[in-house]
């Protein structure tokens, strides 16, 4: 079983992913980074994965690389430019995946 984080604040990304998980992957959501570190503290998270949103972004990657940096995090982006990429590979992101998704 693995346990994977998502940060986004449109349930909609949870319940895609949570579609398309294995069932046996534990899926926890939280809306904000703040919600997110603190959910850090009481569970050993697998991966993040990070919507590319208005609240979270490029400061919460950086704030998330601060307090877990040996958890693994993707980022969904709905800009797909190189500027965009590098800045989240940059900011500690191991992957950056580009919305919608086919």
């Amino acid at each position: 079983m693995k346990v994977i984080l998502a940060l986004a604040e449109d349930r909609a990304i949870c319940e895609s992913l949570r579609a398309s998980l294995p069932k046996t992957d534990l899926l926890l959501f939280e809306g904000s980074v703040e919600e997110g570190l603190r959910r850090l503290i009481t569970i050993d998270a697998d991966a993040i994965i990070l919507d590319d949103a208005p609240h979270l972004g490029v400061d919460a990657l950086r704030r998330l690389a601060e307090e877990a940096p040996e958890i693994p995090v993707a980022v969904l982006s709905a800009r797909g430019d190189p500027e965009t990429k590098a800045s989240y590979t940059m900011a500690g992101a191991r992957v950056c995946l580009v919305k919608p998704f086919e």
